[in-house]
Protein backbone atom coordinates (compact mmCIF):
# COMPACT_ATOMS: atom_id res chain seq x y z
CA UNK A 1 0.00 0.00 0.00
CA UNK A 2 1.32 3.02 -0.85
CA UNK A 3 1.72 5.87 1.95
CA UNK A 4 -0.98 8.02 2.67
CA UNK A 5 -0.37 11.65 4.04
CA UNK A 6 -2.80 12.44 7.10
CA UNK A 7 -4.55 16.35 7.87
CA UNK A 8 -2.95 18.33 10.41
CA UNK A 9 -0.13 15.61 10.91
CA UNK A 10 3.39 16.97 10.33
CA UNK A 11 2.93 15.28 6.48
CA UNK A 12 3.42 12.24 8.43
CA UNK A 13 2.67 9.27 6.14
CA UNK A 14 1.99 5.68 7.21
CA UNK A 15 2.89 2.62 5.19
CA UNK A 16 1.50 -1.38 6.04
CA UNK A 17 5.39 -2.77 6.68
CA UNK A 18 6.37 -5.20 3.98
CA UNK A 19 6.01 -8.32 4.19
CA UNK A 20 3.92 -8.43 7.71
CA UNK A 21 0.70 -9.05 5.87
CA UNK A 22 0.07 -12.32 7.95
CA UNK A 23 2.66 -11.22 11.37
CA UNK A 24 -0.26 -10.66 14.09
CA UNK A 25 2.12 -8.60 16.03
CA UNK A 26 3.13 -6.94 13.41
CA UNK A 27 -0.16 -5.64 12.56
CA UNK A 28 -0.77 -5.04 16.01
CA UNK A 29 2.07 -2.77 16.81
CA UNK A 30 0.75 -0.91 13.28
CA UNK A 31 -2.69 0.12 14.19
CA UNK A 32 -1.66 1.43 17.77
CA UNK A 33 1.08 3.78 15.85
CA UNK A 34 -2.51 4.10 13.14
CA UNK A 35 -4.74 5.44 15.81
CA UNK A 36 -2.15 7.57 17.44
CA UNK A 37 -1.45 9.31 14.55
CA UNK A 38 -4.87 9.85 13.52
CA UNK A 39 -5.63 11.23 17.21
CA UNK A 40 -2.81 13.53 16.54
CA UNK A 41 -4.26 14.69 13.29
CA UNK A 42 -7.59 14.86 14.63
CA UNK A 43 -7.07 16.82 18.18
CA UNK A 44 -9.28 14.04 19.62
CA UNK A 45 -8.79 10.65 21.86
CA UNK A 46 -11.10 7.44 20.14
CA UNK A 47 -10.83 5.58 23.86
CA UNK A 48 -14.05 7.83 24.60
CA UNK A 49 -16.41 5.02 26.37
CA UNK A 50 -16.45 7.37 29.34
CA UNK A 51 -17.95 9.72 27.32
CA UNK A 52 -19.96 7.84 25.06
CA UNK A 53 -21.94 6.49 28.42
CA UNK A 54 -22.37 10.14 29.96
CA UNK A 55 -23.89 11.00 26.77
CA UNK A 56 -26.49 7.90 26.76
CA UNK A 57 -30.25 9.17 26.37
CA UNK A 58 -31.82 8.43 29.69
CA UNK A 59 -34.38 5.07 30.31
CA UNK A 60 -37.08 4.32 32.95
CA UNK A 61 -37.04 0.60 34.11
CA UNK A 62 -41.09 1.00 33.69
CA UNK A 63 -40.52 -2.35 36.21
CA UNK A 64 -39.09 -0.15 38.99
CA UNK A 65 -38.69 3.57 38.64
CA UNK A 66 -42.65 4.00 37.63
CA UNK A 67 -44.86 4.18 40.74
CA UNK A 68 -48.10 5.54 39.04
CA UNK A 69 -46.23 8.41 37.16
CA UNK A 70 -43.10 9.65 35.70
CA UNK A 71 -40.26 10.00 38.10
CA UNK A 72 -37.50 12.43 38.26
CA UNK A 73 -34.85 10.48 35.80
CA UNK A 74 -31.09 11.55 35.65
CA UNK A 75 -30.70 14.81 37.07
CA UNK A 76 -34.22 16.05 35.45
CA UNK A 77 -36.58 18.66 36.91
CA UNK A 78 -39.41 16.96 37.69
CA UNK A 79 -42.00 18.69 35.71
CA UNK A 80 -42.94 15.35 34.17
CA UNK A 81 -44.55 14.25 37.56
CA UNK A 82 -47.94 14.84 37.98
CA UNK A 83 -47.35 17.06 41.30
CA UNK A 84 -45.72 20.03 39.01
CA UNK A 85 -48.20 19.97 36.36
CA UNK A 86 -49.69 23.32 35.74
CA UNK A 87 -52.33 22.32 33.64
CA UNK A 88 -53.83 19.06 34.84
CA UNK A 89 -52.85 15.66 33.13
CA UNK A 90 -54.35 12.42 33.31
CA UNK A 91 -51.82 9.56 34.56
CA UNK A 92 -52.42 5.77 34.95
CA UNK A 93 -52.28 5.05 38.67
CA UNK A 94 -50.64 1.69 40.30
CA UNK A 95 -53.96 0.05 39.36
CA UNK A 96 -53.77 0.92 35.74
CA UNK A 97 -56.34 3.61 35.91
CA UNK A 98 -57.22 6.96 34.61
CA UNK A 99 -56.62 9.71 37.25
CA UNK A 100 -56.69 12.95 37.15
CA UNK A 101 -54.37 15.55 38.97
CA UNK A 102 -54.76 19.10 38.87
CA UNK A 103 -57.19 19.37 36.64
CA UNK A 104 -60.53 21.79 36.89
CA UNK A 105 -62.90 19.44 39.08
CA UNK A 106 -65.81 21.14 39.95
CA UNK A 107 -69.68 22.28 39.26
CA UNK A 108 -68.51 25.49 37.67
CA UNK A 109 -68.29 26.86 34.34
CA UNK A 110 -65.72 24.91 31.96
CA UNK A 111 -65.07 22.34 35.14
CA UNK A 112 -65.15 18.54 35.24
CA UNK A 113 -67.93 17.09 37.01
CA UNK A 114 -66.46 13.88 39.23
CA UNK A 115 -67.99 11.04 40.75
CA UNK A 116 -67.59 11.38 44.50
CA UNK A 117 -65.87 8.83 47.06
CA UNK A 118 -67.81 5.50 47.81
CA UNK A 119 -70.44 4.85 47.25
CA UNK A 120 -69.81 7.09 44.31
CA UNK A 121 -72.62 10.00 43.59
CA UNK A 122 -72.75 13.11 40.98
CA UNK A 123 -72.21 16.20 43.36
CA UNK A 124 -75.24 18.73 43.59
CA UNK A 125 -76.01 20.45 40.50
CA UNK A 126 -78.08 23.11 40.30
CA UNK A 127 -80.85 21.91 37.67
CA UNK A 128 -81.41 25.07 36.06
CA UNK A 129 -77.84 24.74 34.44
CA UNK A 130 -78.72 21.08 33.46
CA UNK A 131 -79.72 21.79 29.35
CA UNK A 132 -81.42 19.57 27.28
CA UNK A 133 -84.26 18.11 29.39
CA UNK A 134 -87.94 18.25 28.75
CA UNK A 135 -90.31 18.80 31.43
CA UNK A 136 -93.36 18.41 29.25
CA UNK A 137 -96.22 16.25 30.52
CA UNK A 138 -94.64 15.88 33.90
CA UNK A 139 -96.45 17.41 37.05
CA UNK A 140 -95.66 19.47 39.72
CA UNK A 141 -97.90 18.56 42.19
CA UNK A 142 -95.65 18.46 45.39
CA UNK A 143 -98.45 17.16 47.84
CA UNK A 144 -102.14 16.55 47.80
CA UNK A 145 -104.69 15.09 50.03
CA UNK A 146 -107.94 13.89 48.76
CA UNK A 147 -111.70 13.26 50.87
CA UNK A 148 -115.10 13.06 49.34
CA UNK A 149 -117.63 15.70 49.84
CA UNK A 150 -119.47 15.24 46.32
CA UNK A 151 -120.66 11.39 47.37
CA UNK A 152 -124.50 12.03 45.42
CA UNK A 153 -127.35 11.55 46.90
CA UNK A 154 -128.54 8.42 48.31
CA UNK A 155 -127.35 6.10 51.01
CA UNK A 156 -125.46 3.93 47.73
CA UNK A 157 -122.84 6.60 47.10
CA UNK A 158 -119.71 8.48 48.94
CA UNK A 159 -116.77 6.57 51.46
CA UNK A 160 -117.45 3.15 52.95
CA UNK A 161 -116.29 1.67 55.60
CA UNK A 162 -116.53 -2.28 54.88
CA UNK A 163 -115.92 -5.22 57.22
CA UNK A 164 -112.23 -6.28 56.27
CA UNK A 165 -111.83 -8.08 53.07
CA UNK A 166 -115.27 -7.51 52.04
CA UNK A 167 -114.25 -5.85 48.57
CA UNK A 168 -118.70 -5.87 46.94
CA UNK A 169 -120.52 -4.18 50.30
CA UNK A 170 -123.70 -2.91 49.25
CA UNK A 171 -125.39 -2.25 51.94
CA UNK A 172 -123.11 -0.30 54.20
CA UNK A 173 -124.32 3.42 54.28
CA UNK A 174 -121.77 5.76 52.23
CA UNK A 175 -119.66 8.79 53.62
CA UNK A 176 -118.17 11.78 52.78
CA UNK A 177 -114.53 12.16 54.25
CA UNK A 178 -112.94 15.69 55.36
CA UNK A 179 -110.92 16.92 58.35
CA UNK A 180 -112.28 18.60 61.05
CA UNK A 181 -111.20 20.33 64.03
CA UNK A 182 -113.46 23.21 66.49
CA UNK A 183 -111.85 26.60 67.89
CA UNK A 184 -109.49 29.56 66.94
CA UNK A 185 -106.43 27.59 67.83
CA UNK A 186 -104.73 25.65 64.93
CA UNK A 187 -104.77 22.30 65.09
CA UNK A 188 -102.12 19.87 62.74
CA UNK A 189 -104.16 17.29 61.03
CA UNK A 190 -102.00 15.95 58.16
CA UNK A 191 -98.17 16.00 57.45
CA UNK A 192 -95.65 14.89 54.78
CA UNK A 193 -92.12 15.34 53.61
CA UNK A 194 -91.12 17.98 50.95
CA UNK A 195 -87.87 17.66 49.07
CA UNK A 196 -86.17 21.10 48.13
CA UNK A 197 -85.40 20.86 44.61
CA UNK A 198 -83.34 23.53 42.46
CA UNK A 199 -86.01 25.03 40.10
CA UNK A 200 -88.72 25.12 43.09
CA UNK A 201 -88.60 28.70 44.63
CA UNK A 202 -92.71 29.07 45.21
CA UNK A 203 -95.37 26.85 46.72
CA UNK A 204 -98.96 27.31 45.61
CA UNK A 205 -101.67 25.92 48.53
CA UNK A 206 -104.66 24.95 47.24
CA UNK A 207 -107.46 23.71 49.49
CA UNK A 208 -111.56 22.88 49.59
CA UNK A 209 -112.31 24.57 52.76
CA UNK A 210 -115.57 25.47 55.02
CA UNK A 211 -117.06 26.11 58.10
CA UNK A 212 -119.82 24.71 60.37
CA UNK A 213 -121.92 28.09 59.81
CA UNK A 214 -121.98 31.26 57.12
CA UNK A 215 -122.37 33.68 60.51
CA UNK A 216 -119.83 36.69 60.00
CA UNK A 217 -116.57 35.89 61.84
CA UNK A 218 -116.46 31.93 61.59
CA UNK A 219 -113.55 31.83 58.80
CA UNK A 220 -111.84 28.56 58.26
CA UNK A 221 -108.07 28.97 57.38
CA UNK A 222 -105.61 25.92 56.70
CA UNK A 223 -101.85 26.90 57.35
CA UNK A 224 -98.91 24.73 55.67
CA UNK A 225 -95.87 24.53 57.05
CA UNK A 226 -93.03 23.44 55.34
CA UNK A 227 -89.14 23.88 57.00
CA UNK A 228 -88.89 26.94 58.54
CA UNK A 229 -91.84 28.86 56.66
CA UNK A 230 -95.21 28.59 55.69
CA UNK A 231 -98.64 30.09 54.10
CA UNK A 232 -102.32 30.24 54.99
CA UNK A 233 -105.57 30.22 52.91
CA UNK A 234 -109.37 31.00 54.13
CA UNK A 235 -112.70 30.82 53.27
CA UNK A 236 -114.38 33.78 54.59
CA UNK A 237 -117.85 33.21 56.55
CA UNK A 238 -118.80 30.12 54.06
CA UNK A 239 -120.84 27.36 55.04
CA UNK A 240 -119.99 25.56 50.87
CA UNK A 241 -117.02 23.54 50.75
CA UNK A 242 -115.48 26.09 48.31
CA UNK A 243 -111.32 25.76 46.63
CA UNK A 244 -109.70 28.73 47.58
CA UNK A 245 -105.82 30.04 46.25
CA UNK A 246 -104.78 32.71 47.79
CA UNK A 247 -100.95 32.34 49.41
CA UNK A 248 -97.66 31.12 47.74
CA UNK A 249 -94.56 29.78 50.25
CA UNK A 250 -91.46 31.79 49.54
CA UNK A 251 -89.21 28.23 49.43
CA UNK A 252 -85.98 29.76 47.82
CA UNK A 253 -84.39 29.90 51.19
CA UNK A 254 -84.47 26.39 51.82
CA UNK A 255 -81.29 24.35 50.94
CA UNK A 256 -81.47 22.05 47.81
CA UNK A 257 -81.85 18.42 48.43
CA UNK A 258 -82.73 19.11 52.16
CA UNK A 259 -85.41 16.98 53.15
CA UNK A 260 -88.04 19.37 55.02
CA UNK A 261 -91.54 18.03 57.21
CA UNK A 262 -95.01 19.20 55.53
CA UNK A 263 -97.58 19.95 58.27
CA UNK A 264 -100.78 20.78 57.66
CA UNK A 265 -103.52 22.71 60.39
CA UNK A 266 -106.91 23.77 60.44
CA UNK A 267 -108.15 26.82 62.46
CA UNK A 268 -111.77 28.68 63.13
CA UNK A 269 -111.92 32.26 63.68
CA UNK A 270 -114.79 31.67 65.91
CA UNK A 271 -113.58 29.25 69.36
CA UNK A 272 -117.12 28.01 69.38
CA UNK A 273 -117.36 27.04 65.39
CA UNK A 274 -115.91 24.07 63.24
CA UNK A 275 -113.33 23.98 60.10
CA UNK A 276 -113.32 21.72 57.68
CA UNK A 277 -111.05 20.51 54.82
CA UNK A 278 -111.54 18.11 52.12
CA UNK A 279 -108.63 18.64 49.85
CA UNK A 280 -105.44 20.12 49.97
CA UNK A 281 -103.18 20.47 46.86
CA UNK A 282 -99.54 22.02 46.99
CA UNK A 283 -98.34 22.70 43.53
CA UNK A 284 -94.17 23.77 42.91
CA UNK A 285 -92.96 26.61 40.79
Amino acid sequence: MAGTELPNSGNTTLSLPPNTANDIAAMRNYMKRLVGELERAFGKQFDNTAAVAAETNPTVDLTTDVSGILPTVNGGTGSEEAANAASGVCILDAGAKVAIANLPVGTGASQLVQMTAAPAKLPAVDGSQLTGITTTGYSNVLFEWHGATQAGSGDNNGIVSATDGDFTDTTTEGKSVYLRMKGNAYIALLSGRFVKVSGVSTVTIHAKLWSNTADAGSDTTLKVDIGTTNGTVTNNDSATPTWVTTSTIDVSGLTNGTVYTITVSLINQNPNSYGFCSDIMLIGS
